[in-house]
């Protein structure tokens, strides 16, 4: 997944506002979208940023920040 958008998925969970983007949504596929972000708010931080090259380190410091 593009950086960019995880970090706006992270940001827009940690403002509360991320659910008011899907109210359009029909409702299994609000559940849809629902599951998977909730898969990505569920990663481990610390895991993902071994995994992945040291640009993105500095986004996982933040979520895991976010986290807290």
């Amino acid at each position: 997944m593009d950086r960019r958008i995880l970090a706006l998925i992270y940001l827009a969970h940690a403002s509360d506002v991320l659910e008011n983007a899907f109210t359009s949504l029909s409702d299994e596929d609000y559940e849809v979208v629902m599951k998977h972000v909730r898969e990505l708010l569920d990663l481990d931080p610390h895991q993902e940023s071994s995994k992945h090259d040291p640009k993105i380190e500095t986004m996982w410091a933040v979520v895991s920040a976010f986290n807290k």
